[in-house]
């Protein structure tokens, strides 16, 4: 066709040029071969290229398949428009975008639906995703997940796999399954005493299960974890809990027999907390048997601060019988009232009621408004004095001096006691901004006197420093220069943060406990406790007398912040931390004296009583007392820092003797 109209178009150029050089029409016409008869309308050939795009109308025998639109035609290039655009006999092959019917709204359509072209976003109910195997159900599609429903959820072309559960028979009840009796379900619930966890190693008792606490002492898996009794077990015994924030219960505790029942009894003190008014403090007296948990405000008796920030309670001993009638008395101290001078209050046992301090039977000030701080501690010291009664020691606590231990009878001739009517003060050798120099009794010679075991952490440049001094004792005196024996601590760090004395070996002499949390050995305050065997004199080193020493394993597990030897020879050495691992178990490490060396506590450890999963600085350690009458010695352990409940709130815990 398009060489038709080229020829013709020859001819008429050559048609042109043949006129201008003055050919007529006829002459022109004849020689191109040209009908040049006129004709009229009704004869003249229809128009070959309406829509302008030079292809000629199928229907005059070209190859337009739609004159109508110049878009149309064998030269152009399909575009996505639902039209033939190059004439090929397909309508915008390889330019659309298939789509799916999606009847069900899962964002999948049926391929089992013809295929819906698009050329923009799809419209409402039209997916650009196929393989819905049933679009009438929105919870059936490939990526929606298999349930126990009896239906192909996930287009697989499987129904119900994998969403078998394995139940087990619970018989005990406590919600862990035998594994020895398993059935398979697939529903998310089992049938009635059924569960879906196993694991029980004993399912007749429901207190043994993998959710349950190792009970120490009992011979029983109790966490059925393939051991018994493991170091982390949980001592039987109880708690005395705090109840205000920030009133650091258990920052001291003592144990006696304060109403001659045979029993022991507990006596806790809570410093920080408001009681009868603003930060005045408080201790807490709890009466044998004690079997059952219970807050301070439970107590049998209390006796809180005679003014605001007194915080009475930050020392406190049970000091033994003063008045003979053969009920044990107890001191607490409050180091901030009289203007700072401090205030120590002597009460007669038994206490009863709640009380007031300054309704004491006996009250021994300090240096008004000289902070001084009397009673930042109290001890009880033995007799010291050679009069048959036992004392009461109280540190003075002076940040511009070096402090003092003051010795006070016990058998004091009138209510008030004033400072300049102590019978010895025994100065220390270093000024007392900081450190709680600890003073335990001793007999060190065996003349039935009592003697005196002090600790110092913060002497000699905090290498700490602990001595002894012998009975009775009277006057003032430096502590170095007055005793018996001086330990150094040199490369041990701050050793006499806590000391206790009794004979660990069975050899007949005394001998010393020495705790020391602050040492840090490969990690900080990893904590040691340190035992050294007696007898012992004159200044010597620890590392020249020392015999066992035991090691915390992590970072912060503060060995040593409490230490006590039980009649027997026990080693008891708390710590904030006792499992050996980096979790928050803080309590007791109970032993018998190793062989000389040096040992990780937890690993020496033959019996650890644990605080489980409470982290809490673990700072007053006692022994000897029997506080359910089974007849064996219990242990309290203060824990200030305890915020089960409430934060700082603290806690004593009990732990029976198993």
């Amino acid at each position: 066709m398009r060489l038709a109209l080229a020829s013709l178009g020859v001819r008429v150029m050559l048609g042109l040029v043949l006129l201008l050089s003055g050919c007529s029409t006829d002459d022109w016409c004849a020689r191109l071969n040209l009908d040049c008869s006129v004709s009229t309308s009704s004869d003249r050939p229809a128009a070959v290229d309406k829509d302008g795009d030079v292809w000629i109308d199928v229907a005059a025998g070209g190859d337009d398949c739609d004159d109508t639109r110049a878009e149309v035609n064998p030269g152009e290039v399909e575009s996505c428009d639902f039209l033939d655009n190059n004439c090929d006999g397909q309508i915008d092959e390889g330019v659309f975008t298939p789509g799916y019917v999606d009847a069900d709204g899962d964002g999948y359509g049926s391929d089992a639906l013809d295929m819906v072209p698009l050329c923009s976003s799809p419209p409402v109910g039209i997916s650009l995703i196929a393989g819905d195997c049933d679009d009438s159900r929105a919870d059936i599609s490939p990526d929606y997940p298999e349930l126990c429903d009896d239906l192909d959820n996930n287009c697989d072309g499987q129904i119900d796999e994998g969403t078998d559960t394995s139940f087990y028979v619970d018989g005990d009840g406590d919600g862990y399954g035998d594994p020895a009796k398993e059935q398979v379900y697939c529903f998310s619930e089992g049938p009635s005493g059924y569960v879906s966890n196993d694991g029980d190693c004993d399912d007749s008792v429901p207190s043994t299960s993998p959710a349950s606490s190792e009970q120490c002492g009992d011979a029983v898996d109790n966490d059925c974890d393939a051991e018994v009794d493991e170091l982390d077990c949980v001592a039987p015994g109880s708690f005395l809990y705090g109840t205000l924030s920030y009133s650091y219960t258990g920052r001291t505790v003592s144990t006696g027999d304060l109403n001659g029942d045979g029993v022991g009894d507990v006596v806790v003190g809570s410093p920080a907390g408001s009681y009868a008014q603003s930060a005045d403090g408080g201790v807490f007296v709890f009466y044998g048997p004690i079997s059952a948990d219970a807050f301070i405000t439970d107590s049998d008796a209390r006796v809180v601060g005679s003014e605001p920030s007194a915080q009475a309670g930050t020392g406190l001993a049970v000091i033994g019988d003063v008045d003979g009638d053969g009920l044990d008395d107890v001191v607490l101290s409050a180091p901030y009232a009289s203007k700072q001078g401090g205030e120590a209050y002597l009460f007669l046992g038994p206490v009863s009621g709640a009380l007031e301090a300054d309704g004491a039977d006996v009250i021994y000030t300090g240096d008004v408004g000289e902070s001084t701080y009397q009673g930042y501690t109290v001890s009880a010291v033995g007799d010291l004095s050679g009069d048959g009664v036992p004392d009461v020691g109280l540190l003075e606590l002076n940040a511009s001096i070096p402090g003092s231990v003051r010795l006070f009878s016990g058998d004091a001739s009138g209510s008030v006691v004033g400072a300049d009517e102590r019978f010895a003060t025994l100065s220390l050798g270093s000024e007392r901004a900081s450190g709680r120099p600890q003073v335990s009794a001793a007999d060190w010679n065996g003349d039935g006197l009592g003697d005196l075991l002090i600790g110092d952490a913060v002497a000699d440049g905090y290498q700490g420093a602990v001595f002894g001094l012998l009975g009775p004792l009277s006057g003032s005196t430096a502590v170095a220069s007055a005793s018996a024996f001086q330990i150094s601590g040199e490369q041990f760090y701050q050793i006499g943060n806590a000391v206790a004395a009794g004979d660990l070996d069975g050899d007949g002499y005394t001998d010393l406990l020495l705790g020391a949390p602050s040492v840090s050995d490969g990690a900080s305050y990893v904590g040691a406790a340190h035992a050294v065997l007696g007898p012992v004199t004159g200044a010597v080193s620890l590392s020249s007398v020392v015999s066992v020493t035991l090691y915390g394993k992590n970072s912060s597990d503060q060995v040593g912040t409490g230490v006590a030897v039980e009649p027997d020879g026990t080693l008891l050495v708390a710590a904030s931390r006792v499992d050996g691992s980096t979790s928050a178990d803080s309590g007791v490490f109970v032993l018998s004296l190793p062989e000389p060396g040096v040992y990780l506590a937890a690993s020496a450890s033959e019996r650890t009583l644990s605080v489980a999963n409470e982290y809490g600085y673990a700072a007053i350690l006692t022994s000897g007392a029997d506080l359910d009458g089974d007849g064996a010695l219990d242990v309290v352990l203060g824990i200030p820092e305890y915020s089960a409940d409430s934060y700082y709130a603290g806690a004593a815990r009990i732990f029976r003797a198993p």
